[in-house]
């Protein structure tokens, strides 16, 4: 989540696709706009930790929908495993 907030905090103004593993995940505000345009289930019931995904292969789809919407996108790619020692931002 500290690497998320350090992009957002840049980028309040955009939606980030944050991929975890196989999956783009929503926090936030950015989870709630998600589910209304897009339709996306939340990952979790705590209110506390607003959040949806999807699968990758959705990105460009759902990215395309978004910016079609008027919002803007920023795309954070997974390019190193957090337990080969990759330190964070």
């Amino acid at each position: 989540m500290c690497q998320y907030w350090k992009i957002k905090c840049k980028s309040y103004d955009s939606i980030i696709f944050f991929k975890l593993g196989k999956f783009y995940e929503l926090f936030y505000e950015d989870a709630v706009i998600c589910h209304k345009v897009l339709d996306l289930n939340w990952m979790q019931t705590d209110p506390k930790k607003l959040h949806v995904g999807f699968p990758e292969k959705n990105r460009e789809k759902y990215a395309n929908t978004l910016v079609d919407q008027g919002y803007r996108v920023i795309v954070v790619e997974q390019v190193k495993n957090a337990k080969d020692g990759a330190k964070p931002m």
